[in-house]
């Protein structure tokens, strides 16, 4: 099987993950999209490291790929894997015209041709999501499109992230980074919870531009930080708050979980259909939006929030050890470990398609 991998280097989430993809599906080529100019005109900011791939047979983008990048991409390849987008969708029909496989791994709130906006746009022969989030609704396009559909998740590298076990909640985490629509993490009920806590604990909030709460805590810490290696983002910290408004894959959570943190969440799907209960707090309804297609927006008191991280603060040693060891098993079910053989394993299959 050769491999091609659409792959960022700009240390976005997004590169994050290409990243892992490359390292450890070893692809035959790798295009690393370079948009920086593209980003900087809509006012974010990225700075793509043209070395990051020097390992591969790598061809880097002066922009959006244009048909001489897919051209080079296409050439002597059976499966062309793309992560959210590839920007230019023009890969799909020139992958097919010379029997390549193509096979689009994506959130649904980044699946452009579900948009009626862009519903003109070509599609891949294959459509994997990474999560339950709205998994029904992308299977059915799928099926409408012509397209094959499987459910994969994203693992993690845990040898990045290692377990090392909690059995004290005295350091809250949340990482606000850049600001994201309808406040996608959760930052402003974490701050409003805030001052509602009782327990004597740290809130640590790191983001990646200044961030003002309204008022002083003597528990608050405010960081800002230039985050190369998300592994910068962990320090000593037992507890990730991450009220998360609406669903999808989360890399947060994934590292945390892997790392032996306990994760707060809203419990709203797909975290609530494998994280312990008792980590999530009840969520409100709060309204519909509509991006590429229509979702819910949810949010939660900030009095239950409070709570429940006075519920954890107090938590024994005995079961925040518990706890710990519970987000170490689930993290564990991701791990790379495991499921690069399934990633090849499925990959294979689509050439008997």
């Amino acid at each position: 099987m050769r491999l091609g991998i659409f792959a960022r280097a700009d240390h976005t989430g997004l590169s994050v993950e290409t990243q892992e993809y490359v390292r450890h599906l070893k692809p035959d080529k790798v295009l690393c999209i370079d948009i920086d100019e593209l980003n900087a005109s809509y006012g974010k900011i990225t700075v793509t490291d043209r070395h990051m791939y020097d390992d591969y047979n790598v061809r880097y983008t002066n922009g959006v790929p244009t048909e001489e990048d897919y051209a080079w991409l296409t050439d002597d390849i059976d499966i062309i894997f793309v992560k959210e987008t590839p920007i230019n969708h023009d890969i799909y029909p020139i992958a097919k015209s010379k029997g390549v496989y193509t096979v689009l791994a994506c959130n649904a709130e980044f699946l452009d041709k579900i948009s009626p906006k862009f519903s003109h746009f070509p599609m891949a022969d294959e459509i994997w999501v990474p999560s339950t989030w709205h998994s029904l609704l992308i299977m059915e396009k799928a099926e409408e499109w012509g397209c094959a559909y499987r459910y994969v998740p994203v693992p993690i590298n845990r040898e990045l992230f290692p377990f090392r076990p909690r059995n004290r909640a005295t350091q809250f985490l949340h990482i606000a980074g850049h600001p994201a629509h309808e406040d996608r993490n959760g930052t402003k009920l974490v701050f409003e919870a805030i001052p509602l806590v009782k327990s004597d604990v740290q809130f640590v909030i790191r983001s990646q531009e200044p961030i003002d709460p309204g008022y002083k805590d003597p528990r608050l810490k405010l960081a800002v930080v230039d985050i190369e290696d998300n592994r910068n983002l962990y320090h000593d910290e037992s507890v990730l708050l991450l009220p998360r408004r609406y669903g999808g894959l989360s890399l947060q959570l994934h590292e945390a979980l892997s790392l032996g943190m306990i994760p707060v969440m809203l419990d709203i799907p797909p975290q609530k259909s494998f994280l312990n209960e008792n980590w999530l707090v009840e969520a409100r309804f709060q309204k519909k939006i509509t991006t590429r297609f229509e979702f819910d927006i949810y949010d939660c008191s900030p009095q239950d929030l409070a709570d429940k991280i006075d519920e954890i603060a107090t938590a024994t040693p005995e079961l925040m050890s518990i706890w710990s060891h519970d987000a170490d098993r689930i993290a564990e079910e991701l791990n790379w470990e495991k499921l690069a053989p399934l990633y090849i394993e499925a990959l294979s299959q689509c050439l008997e398609k």
